[in-house]
């Protein structure tokens, strides 16, 4: 999935001896998943060795952690994710502090996939990542229109039932993948700029490019 034009292997060093904090955000199906993927592929290839590459996406945190939940809340979480709806900030923001707090020894790449999704849950990453651990993020803002995001997210779960897995309950209808748009415009764009606001480095990334495009600008901000 190494799908980039900046190849040569020094270059590619040097963007990843230094240490990063990248937080990849955006509304559902724009690529997020995808640009994830590329930069642990690079933090492994490229990255010294005694690097940490620690990757946080709060839909894999949550999976791993719900085991842990009483069925009452298991339930509750369900029921508001397949709706399409916002879990509370809290619940995003323990997700991921509990990792760090867990995880993290102090050097290497951390890459963030797909929050802050509110300005509660941006104030609280800043914190983190600035006051506590001293860390400055860079931040990619991949954008993509609606018409497509909608188009993504159809396709996705075409591609599940394909593959004899089960759709996603939260884009499988009209409904669900509005309530997912009307979510991005109304919470994580709030995130957006409120870390703009601060004087965070926020990247706009237009997602609706190639996947070996997308790479690319993003390797060129990170030069």
């Amino acid at each position: 999935m190494e799908a980039v034009k900046i190849q040569d292997t020094e270059t590619l060093r040097k963007i990843f001896s230094t240490e990063r904090t990248i937080v990849l955000i955006g509304q559902s199906a724009c690529g997020k998943e995808t640009q994830a993927k590329i930069l642990l592929e690079m933090f492994q290839k490229y990255s010294p060795e005694d690097f940490q590459k620690l990757y946080l996406e709060t839909g894999g945190l949550f999976r791993q952690n719900i085991p842990k939940y009483s069925d009452y809340m298991r339930q509750k979480l369900a029921d508001i994710n397949d709706a399409g709806g916002l879990q509370s900030p809290a619940f995003g923001i323990t997700q991921w502090t509990g990792a760090v707090l867990e995880q993290w020894q102090g050097k290497g790449h951390i890459l963030i996939d797909g929050s802050p999704r509110s300005e509660e849950e941006a104030r609280s990453m800043f914190s983190m990542y600035t006051d506590c651990i001293g860390r400055e993020m860079t931040v990619f803002h991949i954008k993509v229109s609606d018409e497509v995001a909608e188009e993504r997210m159809v396709r996705r779960n075409l591609e599940l039932l394909s593959e004899g897995k089960v759709p996603r309950k939260d884009s499988a209808t009209p409904e669900s993948r509005k309530r997912k748009l009307s979510f991005y415009h109304e919470h994580v764009r709030d995130a957006v700029l409120f870390l703009e606001e601060i004087g965070v480095c926020v990247h706009k990334i237009d997602g609706e490019k190639t996947v070996e495009e997308i790479s690319e600008e993003i390797l060129l901000k990170l030069l």
